[in-house]
């Protein structure tokens, strides 16, 4: 549970929440309550549905208690061009497997709904499938294209049923749970033709957090399920491993040349580093709440899988041994972390209790 400190501020006719790790404001005269962050917590939720239903007295929204995501461009998800290009040019497989896997609260629906607004946008029916009474919807002003939503039983006669409804393999499947069932389910849709987009949270499958957010942690928890190898390599279009991070607040971060001599000591690869920026701590900043951090950021591992991959994927399932594209992967990886430090976005702190150990 997130320990936080409150502060509401009313300004008709907006709400302001103030929060130890960022600030939420929207519109009040906005037909549905803001989307909450993933990482805020139950009182987070509770406090702002009493103060938007009762205080400000706007009628519930016919969708039950749904929280409404906003869908963001793929390049606010991913704001690194070749990052970008990559998922894009994953959206653009006729079938196969796309995961996103993350640990608990690591931005896996705000990704997958990134990733399949592309799908749509180019001319594809996207169906979601998700859960009753999931949590996390889209503005239905955010959706371009063909959207279906299919709510279902989690257990697998529910997902037969939802899924004998949709019949063309032209359209794109988005599976919006991280049970095992769901994830082989989204397997054989995708062996029978379809582009499956999946969510993965492989810590649930006792996989470690460190590669939890990498490519080997997805082959190793699909091999733990028990999903075969042959399976694996023949419907496996693309992973992208993401993990969302608190990011330093631009307006009050300072600079810190001690700091940065640290960095360099843990991590080799900064060694052309030129700017640390560390949080500010007991600096006033209204805008943050004096936290230090505003907003989240992703550090990022994507492995677009092609046909003339799949026989060494093939090999390192049976043998273990990497095949080459794991160690560009790994150089990614410290890429997408260079790239934050060198942003302003990533910390000391941050990159000590978080990053350090994944490098």
């Amino acid at each position: 549970m997130i320990k936080t400190k409150w502060i509401v501020s009313i300004f008709i006719p907006s709400v302001l929440y103030l929060f130890s790790h960022g600030r939420i404001e929207f519109n009040t005269a906005s037909k549905h309550p803001a989307a909450l962050p993933g990482f805020a917590c139950q009182q987070c939720e509770a406090l702002f549905r009493n103060v938007y239903h009762n205080i400000i007295n706007y009628p519930r929204p016919a969708i039950k208690e749904e929280q409404i995501m906003k869908i963001y461009p793929l390049s606010d998800i991913f704001p690194d061009t070749r990052r970008n290009s990559l998922v894009t040019k994953m959206t653009e497989k006729e079938s196969g497997l796309i995961i996103v896997s993350s640990p608990p609260g690591g931005g896996k629906t705000t990704a997958l709904y990134s990733v399949a607004d592309v799908i749509a946008r180019a001319g594809r029916t996207v169906n979601v499938i998700l859960p009753k009474d999931y949590t996390y919807i889209p503005d239905v002003e955010d959706l371009k294209g063909t959207w279906n939503f299919f709510e279902t039983d989690p257990t697998a006669e529910g997902l037969q049923e939802a899924l004998d409804r949709i019949s063309d393999t032209r359209e794109a499947l988005l599976f919006l749970d991280i049970e095992e069932i769901w994830i082989k389910t989204a397997l054989q849709k995708a062996q029978a033709g379809y582009l499956a987009l999946v969510a993965m949270d492989c810590t649930s499958f006792g996989i470690d957090l460190a590669d939890s957010i990498r490519v080997k942690g997805v082959f190793d928890a699909l091999q733990k399920m028990g999903v075969s190898n042959t399976d694996i390599a023949s419907c496996l279009s693309g992973i992208v491993g993401q993990w969302l991070l608190l990011k330093l607040c631009r307006h009050c971060r300072v600079q810190s040349t001690i700091e940065l001599r640290k960095i360099k000591e843990i991590f080799p690869g900064a060694a052309n580093l030129k700017t640390m920026w560390t949080a500010a701590g007991k600096k006033r900043c209204d805008e943050c709440n004096t936290s230090g951090f505003l907003g989240r950021f992703a550090i990022t591992e994507i492995l677009d899988i092609h046909a003339s991959e799949k026989e060494g994927i093939a090999e390192y399932l049976k043998s273990g041994h990497l095949p080459t594209w794991d160690e560009q992967n790994h150089q990614s990886f410290v890429q997408s972390v260079l790239v934050n430090m060198e942003r302003g976005n990533l910390g000391m702190d941050m990159f000590k209790a978080r990053v350090a150990e994944l490098l």
